[in-house]
């Protein structure tokens, strides 16, 4: 919301700089962050917390008249009137300050800040407002997305793994598996409202101060890289668990902005306060992660990279269109990395893929001779159990060991290489069992029993691990 006060016939007395430093001295006066932009303009910012971003008030001075506008950087219900008075109290200071400072005094001032201030107003950025379509339209992704979950039956509150995994969330084993666009599904992925709703308004607190200062593409571009940052680290350093949701890049944006509050980019007046409040969101929320079930190396994945494309944005504002060059610049470091990540270890992943293959190949070779067994004589059945059964089984021993032997502990653990031994050797037990039972005719009905209890309740065991 903005308020607009325009002040008619302004005093002829007064030169366009006079005004603007009359301005700044009651900008001073009030205790508001300001920056002179030229000899026609100012644009201050009243008071910034962590939770408010304050309103920003300008005046502008034209031929016969002057322009304050006072505009809310986010929404508040009582916006309209905190606008009117930012207007009017400006208006105060500005008549009080007239009748101290004498016309000569603010020129020699005004000439004194830009002395003081080498560098021109050009070679900084000021927070302004926009439309922030990039902003709004990542917010709409998400809700959509998850919109479209609830309405396919999706749990509202408390999604289970299943359904997240079904909507893309990220999860090493098949991200290395071949399914790549993980790491940019999840990053749209929520597990429940709650979820959605605290994500939403990170992404709209950051937005509002960075896309004035990067533009909608490069913001765009900056949240799924960042994103894609995030859920490369997220699936080494957490291993198997499924992660989602769009905090990873998020951080990624807070990371952009916190780079950029450490530089020139944005006037000093401005960015201390925004860097002191954003930093305490960041640590806060870091420490807030160290929980179980919030995925803090997603985030710091995020934060990391965005800060690295932050002073990378910073470092091409002298060449030709830094937006575009950036945007070029971030994209391709990504795709790169994550590409040089997948393909590598997707190595390893198609080794053990091949590996299960043809172990779920031995094993049905071993399991089929028992079909007919009835209907065959018993020199067969011993036949086929000696021959084919048993070194099938062995086969299948000799497959698991190999798997163990590649650099897989997270992608399948330990726990379930150990319960696939013990199912082989199980199998191995109830196959020599087997072959005593038709040699001599006579089957060691308690010992089959003990046997293929274990195998069932191994199976059953290792079904449960699958995710």
């Amino acid at each position: 919301m903005k308020s607009t006060f325009i002040v008619e016939n302004i005093e002829q007395a007064l030169l366009p700089e006079q005004w603007i430093m009359l301005a700044s001295l009651s900008m001073n006066d009030l205790n508001w962050q300001h920056t002179i932009i030229n000899n026609h303009q100012i644009v201050g910012r009243t008071k910034v917390g962590m939770f408010t971003t304050g309103e920003q008030v300008s005046f502008t001075v034209h031929e016969n008249s002057g322009t304050i506008e006072s505009a809310s950087m986010q929404w508040n219900p009582f916006s309209g009137k905190r606008n009117q008075k930012n207007i009017q109290v400006l208006q105060e200071y500005m008549r009080l300050n007239r009748k101290i400072y004498s016309p000569e005094q603010l020129s020699e001032l005004f000439r004194s800040y830009f002395s003081h201030n080498k560098a021109n107003y050009s070679d900084h950025i000021v927070l302004t407002k926009g439309n922030f379509i990039g902003t709004y339209s990542l917010i709409a992704i998400n809700v959509l997305v998850f919109i479209a979950m609830v309405a396919s039956g999706v749990s509202f509150t408390e999604p289970n793994v299943m359904d997240i995994y079904h909507w893309g969330g990220n999860i090493r084993i098949y991200t290395l598996g071949g399914e790549w666009w993980r790491v940019i599904t999840s990053n749209f992925v929520h597990i429940g409202f709650v979820h959605l709703f605290l994500n939403m308004y990170a992404l709209f607190f950051v937005g509002r101060y960075l896309e004035p200062i990067i533009n909608k593409w490069l913001m765009i571009i900056l949240y799924l890289c960042t994103g894609i940052f995030a859920s490369l680290v997220s699936i080494w350093w957490t291993g198997s668990r499924i992660s989602a949701g769009a905090s990873g890049a998020i951080f990624g944006l807070y990371g952009t902005f916190i780079a950029l509050l450490t530089t020139n980019l944005i006037d000093s007046r401005i960015r201390f306060a925004l860097l002191q409040s954003f930093l305490i969101f960041v640590v806060y929320s870091l420490f807030s992660g160290m929980q179980p079930g919030i995925d803090n190396a997603a985030h710091l994945g995020g934060l990391l990279s965005g800060a690295l494309f932050g002073y990378c944005f910073y470092a091409m504002q002298s060449l030709w269109r830094p937006f575009v060059i950036t945007g070029i610049v971030v994209m391709f470091c990504t795709l790169s990395l994550a590409t040089f990540y997948l393909v590598t270890h997707r190595t390893y992943k198609a080794q053990m893929i091949e590996l299960l293959s043809r172990f779920s190949d031995y094993e049905s070779k071993a399991l089929n001779v028992r079909k007919g067994r009835a209907f065959k004589s018993v020199n067969v059945r011993i036949a086929e159990m000696n021959n084919i059964a048993a070194p099938s089984w062995h086969a299948c021993s000799l497959i698991v060991d190999s798997v163990d032997k590649l650099p897989l502990d997270t992608l399948l653990s330990k726990q379930k290489i150990n319960l696939m031994r013990q199912y082989i050797k199980a199998r191995i037990e109830e196959n020599k069992l087997m072959i005593d039972a038709d040699k001599n005719n006579r089957a060691n009905t308690d010992a089959l029993d003990s046997v293929r209890a274990i195998i069932h309740d191994q199976l059953t065991t290792i079904e449960a691990l699958r995710y």
